[in-house]
């Protein structure tokens, strides 16, 4: 007996959709602590890089270099300020003045790079002279105006990571309970 029509049968198509329901509820919610981690990943790669960078630069041009904890001004005229602590909404690096206060923006051509708020991430400084710091400095010999740790931690896990900046401009990381 031959089949008039090719194809799959209701029951074979339940069936199928059934199987891929089951796979991805298993598959779901370790995709989610994927993403977690991987935006743990990014920002305390983005903070280690960034203090590399201003370090750097301060050697390069035998200047200070600062990062800040930034906030664009809601004039929308584009001027970004330090915002005086608050590292989840992002923070800049740049180029300080020889004269002038020292941790403060005080023209936009100084601005070297800019990093957006850790979306799904907590930052805060935690130990050493970084909290209540307003700023990190780097002076032209590579040292850091403060030592200490940033925690970083990712909404969804309860494991996140320290970022260790010591006076010597390094930085290193390490696994932390939020």
């Amino acid at each position: 007996m031959s089949r008039a029509n090719s194809g799959f049968t209701m029951i074979e198509l339940l069936v199928t959709v059934a199987i891929i329901g089951i796979l991805a509820s298993i598959a779901v919610p370790g995709m989610q602590g994927y993403l977690a981690r991987s935006r743990l990943d990014r920002v305390v790669s983005n903070l280690q890089a960034d203090a590399a960078y201003a370090r750097g630069e301060a050697l390069r041009r035998q200047r200070t270099v600062s990062i800040c904890p930034a906030e664009i001004k809601p004039n929308m005229s584009g001027d970004i300020s330090c915002n005086g602590g608050d590292w989840n909404q992002g923070w800049v690096v740049f180029s300080d003045p020889t004269t002038g206060v020292v941790g403060v923006i005080e023209n936009q051509t100084d601005v070297l790079r800019v990093r957006e708020g850790a979306t799904g991430a907590v930052v805060n400084p935690q130990s050493g002279t970084l909290v209540g710091a307003a700023s990190i400095q780097f002076v032209p010999s590579g040292t850091a105006s403060v030592a200490g740790v940033i925690r970083v931690c990712p909404a969804g896990l309860s494991r996140g990571m320290d970022v260790n900046l010591s006076r010597g401009g390094r930085t290193s990381r390490a696994g932390a309970d939020c």
